[in-house]
Order: structure tokens, then sequence, then C-alpha cells
């Protein structure tokens, strides 16, 4: 079985070597020799286990092969018909790449007053109307200064510069960011989820405010008030730190916990960095692997609940516990940047942390890996924790999810990844000893168990609190964007019941996952997230979508709900339809009425090193141009009335776009009144129909103002023209 299971996944590895070639499965029939080599395989092990000695794997195979080759002729056929359905640019670049780069519009402004988060879940000015947010998200994950750490590939300096690198000019130089932010606006957008990282403000040590920093992201924040956008501030973080192979945290976390802050973090297997592969072929996000390795684990263990994991392990030379130290210098960090913007009456509140991570804790056994598929070197919780203290551990390797490639022999030099052995916290917490013959034993196998008690309403919740009183009392109308953390058995983790709707949004994140980690876009299947199951045809993928993103919208437990990250992957090949990929995840947005912010934007993006981060590749603009750019500008209506529900779809490829009004709840006597933003790049100009009531467009600012008495309506867009 052990034979068979390695010839399968060597079958397997090919379907994804396919998968990755640049043409990206151009036929249903590339697709169905595969399959029809892996039924072989399948067939002649089910002849032997049977003792077929004529053949029986044989037969089974022709019967097998016939129903294959008439169900790869229907697929043939379903894929041409959509393939003529398809009627967007198949290239990287859109045709309407450069509509916006040859026209001047004026941005919306911001409102005079600041706006309000309500009872209800939504943002407000005065009461009179609701505000909605169409936005992106600003990158920046690496420092400015050493210029060549910019990117995830060098090593140069990369260690030696952790406390004096500089991230004053990411995401951009001020001198650069009215061109920017003037693209942004043009397309629609009102709403920015900027990064600011832990790293970038206080990476000197524990309390050392880079005061540069903060003064260039008050500009920033400035120039984008004059283009009509709103800022909300994102902690963001990856795997805890760049050092433990994504961003975020500075080194000094590591280092006052007891980890040593060089190169041993990657050779030992207990962290994979990017900056240190030299040129091996790097799986395609590897990175989210660091979350179940043993420094990025144990670092959110601490950070959430070393008070209970680590309990008396205090930091050196003082009597304040690891917990403590850690989200204290945090909350210190996130007050430095309130302080600093208190007054910009565009920033709309802050998130908590992006995509938080329980760490060790909730894993029932030691003894077993706690990550969500087998994908890169995969250790058990204890494999983890024997690497780091100097044990060789050999582990399988598996370059795609669930094919195995080969078994690797991990820190073979026996390097240990503590500065000394007596620091090492889960050691000191009794889990493991080491005996007479220094071989490690498993003292406490289900140390991190949870039982009566969940990981959200036992340390998240209290930490949810404690950043919004941080930012608060800065200004009292910053909102805390509430963001759950990730959960392999759950991917719709809810909000606490008691989380004050008044104070509180929720901010949970979403992407196609097949099309993520195997950046290819297949029109006909996805994975359902829920079910972890494969869905077909695009009827099926669009009610999964939508029904995924109902539930995302229903965890927010009736607070205002802002999908913080979506979005998709654009070195999936040339022949890949850009558009319909983006357009399928937003449309299930829109059906489901969420606030989002696109993943991302980013201007210095090539084809050659993407968004210069651990290989990612997802900004709508580059160097060269927009792309994705159809599907990424949409119509929708961003103020209204408080009393109106709404009910928008936008089809891009036929530039259509329909909104229904509910006006049930509105008083019989009042006005109901619309702004839409109308983009020019789709209706040049616009032909407008409505069933009732008055309208005006403004083609300076590409907004629609929509005013009528209170009755169901339905506004038609069709374009007449689009300039190329």
């Amino acid at each position: 079985m052990k034979v068979a299971h390695r010839i399968i996944s060597t079958v397997l590895t090919k379907v994804f070597q396919i998968l990755e070639l640049r043409n990206r499965v151009k036929s249903v029939f590339d697709f169905a020799a595969v399959l029809l080599a892996f039924l072989f395989m399948h067939c002649g092990f089910c002849g032997q286990r049977k003792g077929d000695k004529k053949g029986g794997g044989t037969e089974c195979l022709v019967r097998l092969s016939i129903s294959l080759l008439v169900v790869a002729l229907c697929l043939f056929v379903i894929r041409k018909i959509l393939l003529l359905r398809e009627r967007s640019p198949r290239t990287r670049n859109d045709s309407t790449n450069n509509f916006y780069e040859r026209r001047k519009y004026s941005p919306r402004t911001i409102q005079s007053d600041s706006l309000h988060y309500i009872n209800g879940g939504w943002f407000t000015v005065n009461d009179n109307c609701r505000y909605r947010f169409r936005g992106v998200n600003l990158p920046a994950k690496t420092p400015s200064h050493p210029a060549n750490l910019k990117n995830t590939k060098s090593l140069d300096n990369f260690f030696e510069s952790k406390h004096t690198v500089s991230f004053v000019d990411r995401p951009f130089p001020l001198k650069d960011a009215p061109q920017h932010f003037e693209r942004l606006s043009n397309f629609g957008y009102n709403l920015i989820r900027l990064a600011v990282t832990w790293e970038a403000v206080m990476h000197e040590g524990p309390g050392l405010i880079d005061e540069t920093y903060l003064e260039y992201l008050n500009k920033l924040v400035d120039i984008a008030h004059e283009f009509g956008l709103y800022i909300l501030i994102d902690p963001h973080q990856d795997v805890w730190s760049r050092f433990t192979g994504g961003d975020g945290a500075p080194a000094w976390t590591l280092d006052v916990v007891g980890f040593k802050t060089d190169e041993t973090l990657h050779d030992t297997g207990c962290a994979v960095l990017h900056q240190c592969l030299k040129g091996e072929d790097t799986p395609r996000m590897v990175w989210p692997t660091n979350y179940w390795k043993l420094v990025t684990a144990t670092m959110f263990t601490l950070f959430f609940a070393g008070d209970e994991y680590a309990n008396g392990q205090n930091v050196s030379g003082t009597d304040e516990s690891l917990q403590h130290f850690l989200q204290r210098q945090y909350l210190s960090y996130l007050d430095a940047v309130a302080a600093s913007l208190k007054n910009k009456k565009n920033v709309i509140g802050f998130g908590t942390m992006n995509e938080p991570n329980a760490g060790f804790v909730g894993v029932p056994d030691l003894n077993e890996s706690h990550a969500p598929v087998p994908y890169g070197n995969v250790l058990s919780g204890f494999d983890s924790i024997r690497l780091g203290s100097g044990e060789t551990i050999h582990s399988e390797y598996y370059p795609a999810p669930f094919v195995y490639h080969h078994t690797d022999v991990l820190n073979s030099r026996n390097k240990s990844v503590w500065k000394a052995s007596d620091l090492d916290v889960w050691r000191r917490a009794g889990i493991y000893d080491v005996d007479e013959e220094g071989k490690r034993v498993l003292l406490r196998p289900h140390h991190f168990a949870l039982k009566d008690d969940d990981f959200m309403s036992k340390f998240l919740k209290p930490f949810y609190s404690s950043v919004h009183k941080t930012i608060t009392k800065h200004n009292a109308n910053f909102v805390t964007f509430a963001e759950p953390h990730l959960e392999s058995t759950n991917p719709f983790v809810e909000a606490p019941d008691d989380l004050d709707r008044n104070n509180f949004a929720w901010s949970p994140h979403f992407y196609d996952f097949l099309m993520l980690v195997m950046k290819a876009f297949i029109s006909w299947m996805v994975i359902d997230i829920d079910s972890e199951l494969p869905v077909f045809t695009p009827h099926l993928i669009d009610r999964v979508f939508q029904n995924n993103l109902r539930r995302f919208k229903e965890s927010g437990k009736n607070m205002h709900v802002l999908l913080g990250e979506t979005g998709i992957p654009f070195d999936m090949g040339s022949q890949t339809n850009y558009n319909a990929a983006l357009n399928r995840i937003l449309k299930a947005v829109e059906a489901n009425d969420l606030d989002y912010t696109l993943w991302c934007y980013y201007p210095t993006n090539t084809d050659q090193d993407g968004d210069e981060w651990n290989g990612e590749n997802l900004s709508i603009t580059t160097k060269d141009g927009n792309r994705g750019i159809l599907s990424a500008v949409r119509p929708f209506a961003f103020k209204y009335s408080p009393m109106v529900s709404i009910s928008q779809r936008f089809d891009p490829f036929i530039q259509k776009y329909e909104l229904e009004l509910n006006l049930d709840h509105c008083p019989e006597n009042d006005r109901v009144a619309l702004d839409i933003f109308v983009p020019s790049c789709h209706f040049n100009p616009p032909t407008i129909s409505v069933s009732s009531g008055s309208f005006e467009y403004n083609e300076t600012t590409q907004t629609l103002r929509w005013e009528m008495s209170p009755q169901i309506l339905i506004l038609k867009m069709q374009r007449l023209e689009i300039v190329k």
C-alpha cells in the first residue's frame, strides 16, 4: 500500500505540474489524460489486491476509460460554451488599462463631519444617510531601507539591520501619493485599508517609537483625504514577523522570548524564510505553513495565552509575564499610531490584528500534526518542539497539498533555535524533558487542549477589548474592526455574542482557496471551504460562494461586516480570464451586500517579482498598467437614506448594473436619495432609466444622484460607448 500511495502521489504531482503550465490546462483532454493515468494505476492495484492475474485491473480500466471519454466529451462541449460566454479580455492587462490615465476626474469629497458608527451596524453622517465602502489594501510589509530588503528574495543585511530598518515611503513615497490616490478615487474606491506594521513603528526596541515614520504616515493620510479616501489602519502581520517568514512584529519580540534571531530560525526547520531559500524551488503559498511551525506557533501562544500555558515565565530580569509584556508593547504601538492620527477625519478606525492565530492553543495532541493539509514539511507539535531544542527530525515533504515527494532530514547539524537551553519555554512548562540518553520525552501531550472554553471567548475577546480601549481614548469615533482568528476546522469563526455592536465591526477574509494555492482559474470547479469538497459547474459555484459569504456575514452577529481581504492572483498564465476570475468572487460579495477591500494595490508590482513578498502576485496594478479592471472597477451605491435596503448586481461583460430598493420601512412623506458611483470606463455616457423620481449624473465625479418618493424602484444602466 505504501508503494501504491507513492505512485498515486507521483501521478497527482503530474496533475499539479500540468496546472502550473503557462497555458493552464488549455484543453479538458489534458486533464482527462492525467486522470486516465491515475485510474490506470488505481485499477492495476485493484486487480492485484483481488489476486486477479489475468488482467482484472485491465477490464476495469476499459470500462472506466470509456465512461471517462464520454465525460471528457461532455466537458469539452461545456467548456466551449463557457468560453463563448466569457467576453472579457483574456490578457493580463485590460483594454481599459489606460482609460483613467488619459482623463481627469474630481474625487468624491470626504464628508465635512466625521463619519459615525451607530447601533444597527452602519456608518452615517449626522444620521441623515448611510455610507458604504468599496476599497483596496495598500501593503507595507517590508522596509524601504535598506532598499534591498523591499523584496523578500534578499538576505543581505536581513538580520544585521533588524533594529535600524525604516518603513518611511512604504507603501510609496509622498511625492507619488497624489498619483496613486487619484487613480484609486477614479476607480471608485472610497476606503484604503492601510498596512501599518508593529515593526514599522517600533523596530528599534520595546517602547521606542519611530517618530519619522509617524510623520510620514500623517502626511500620507492627509493626501488621501484630498482625494476623498477614508482610511482603516491595518495592524498587519503574517505568521508573526519578517523573521519567521512573514511580516509584522519586530525581531526583538523573538529575542525577548529567548529565540535566536539569525539564520538558525530557518536552518533548524523551525521557520521557512524566502530570504534563506537560496534559489531553491519554492512551493507556492508555502509561507502559511509557518503558522504550524515552532517559532510562529510559540509566539502566538505566548502573546494570547502565555499566562495559561507558560505560567510563571517572565521577561528576563523582571516580574512581568511574557504574555503581559508582548501585549503591552503591541498596545503601545497602536497607542502611538492612534495618538498620531486622532484628529484625522478620514480615519474611520483600526483593525485589531490581521489574521491572528491561536498558535498551539487548542491542539488536542502534540503527537499529531495540527496543519489543515499536508504541505511543505509536515511536523507534529512535538516534532517542532524537538527540532527547536536541537534534535534531528525526519519529515515528509509535500511540494503541493496532499502530494508526497520525499522525506527530508531536518536540523542535521543539531542546532537549537533557543539562545540557551534553559530558555526553552516548553521544556520549562513541563511539556517535555530530556532523558539520560539525550532523548526528548513528551510528558504532557494534551497540554494545549481546550476543554470547556474556546479560543475566541477566553483569549481573543479580551484582546479586542484592550485594542478598543487603547484607540478610543484618543478618538471616541474610532471603530474597532475585530478580525477573527484562523481556525482550520472552522472557516466561519463567529464574533462573540456580547461584542458591543455600537463600537465594533467585523472583518473576516475570503479567497478562492483552489485558485489562491494552485494559481489556476478553473471556471467549472472550486473547493467549497465549508464542506472541503469540489463543486462543479458555474451555477453551483455561484451558489456555493454566495452561501460562503452569507455565512461570513452572519458570523458578524449584526455588526457592520467589512470583508477585509479578497482578490485573485495575477500570475495564472497569459490565457487566464482574470476578469472572469475576479468577477466570480465579487458578484457573490455583492449578492450579500458586503463592503470590502480588495487585496491589493502594489504599484511597483512586476511580472517577475510580483508584490515583492513571498512570491505573491495579487496587485490590480503594476509598473506596466492595471489588471482585472473590468471587474475591479464596479458601480455601487455609496450613500443613501438609512431606512433603505438595497440589492445591486453588475455584469462587467455586458456593462449592465441593476439596483433594487426596498422602501418598506421608509416614512411615507420622506424623500429618498442615493449617490451611486457610475464608472466612466463602463458607461460613457450612461444610459439611465428609473421607475420613478429624478436623477442627475455628474460626469466629473462619476456620480449619479437619484431622488424619489418611497416605492420599490429598479435602476438600469447600459453602456453606449467605452473609450478604448
